[in-house]
């Protein structure tokens, strides 16, 4: 039995002085993100403009 309560107690004070904090983590995360969409906001003008100057040499190649 207190073999039992040993590795219980354990396991919860692990667990109880093992968390981080979430604010910390919450605002990294959403850092990344929107460093993502910005990304992918100017990799979708950067295509617009790119098929808006060689639209002409696109269609050429289809044909």
């Amino acid at each position: 039995m207190n073999k039992l309560f040993f590795i219980l107690l354990s396991i919860f004070s692990i667990n109880a002085f093992g968390q981080k904090d979430l604010t910390k983590t919450a605002t990294h995360i959403e850092k990344e993100g929107k460093l993502l969409y910005r990304s992918e906001m100017a990799s979708w003008h950067g295509t617009d403009l790119f098929l808006g100057q060689h639209q002409n040499k696109l269609r050429k190649k289809a044909q």
